[in-house]
């Protein structure tokens, strides 16, 4: 028969094996809309943890619907595991109600590639100056559209040091060879706007100029694969690509 002690030093241990188990707990996190583009009248939508500190930063970069609670929740998924998370506005308020209104804002934002490059640096200018963010290590994250943007980011040298594009518009044809940002891409085998071997062609391009990069396709995936609101939405590609997209920030920043 045990004694009490023993099944008491048990007890700690099982909890100890099972709080291990779970990784490191949440950071509680505040929300709140800012301006960081006072000279356009440009808000975001900021997570961050509030427990003093420096943290990396990350610029989220919204899919063509435009800042919406998809987004606002993916922002605050980041700020939860230590991240100060900016979620920019590239439409200056307006959220598309379905794709028509979708395809005339992105069409918009995309033939005015240096209107947004401006939105973006600000961003980033932004996110530098807190308190709370260590310069150094800044990323951005964009989904669909907002996946393009965060290529552009990292074209531009905009100032980070790690781009993640989820399914987003990249061009190998592009003279990269002075970007200096590491790359991460998700991106979906069944995608029928982002094609695979402009995705191999764009991996082979990096690999050949010595950029990090990791470049993850998945087979089964359609675009827009990590919308939960989407009709594409997959489960199984979601959970990976986020898992991978974590431990690239975490190993990177």
């Amino acid at each position: 028969m045990l004694k009490k002690s023993t099944i008491t030093m048990l007890a700690v241990l099982l909890l100890s094996v099972n709080i291990f188990s779970q990784g490191k707990a949440e950071e509680k996190i505040s929300t709140r809309t800012i301006l960081y583009d006072a000279e356009n009248n440009i808000k975001g939508f900021l997570a961050e943890p509030e427990k003093s500190g420096k943290y990396p930063g990350i610029i989220v970069i919204h899919e063509w619907l435009g800042l919406n609670s998809y987004i606002e929740e993916r922002t605050k998924d980041l700020a939860k595991l230590g991240y100060v998370a900016l979620a920019v506005d590239m439409y200056n308020g307006k959220v598309a109600a379905n794709t028509d209104e979708a395809r005339v804002l992105s069409t918009e934002s995309r033939n005015n590639i240096p209107k947004g490059l401006s939105n973006l640096s600000k961003a980033v200018a932004f996110i530098k100056s807190l308190e709370n963010v260590n310069a150094e290590k800044i990323a951005s994250l964009g989904f669909c559209f907002g996946g393009g943007w965060s290529y552009q980011t990292a074209k531009n040298n905009l100032g980070t040091k790690v781009s993640v594009i989820y399914y987003g518009t990249v061009n190998p044809k592009d003279d990269l060879s002075n970007m200096k940002t590491i790359i991460l891409g998700n991106f979906g085998g069944k995608d029928a706007s982002i094609k695979v071997d402009t995705v191999k062609e764009f991996e082979n391009v990096l690999t050949k100029l010595n950029r990090k990069n990791k470049i993850y396709i998945y087979d089964d995936a359609a675009h827009a694969f990590d919308n939960k609101d989407g009709q594409n939405y997959n489960k199984e590609a979601s959970e990976l690509a986020w898992k991978r997209t974590v431990t690239f920030l975490k190993t990177n920043l």
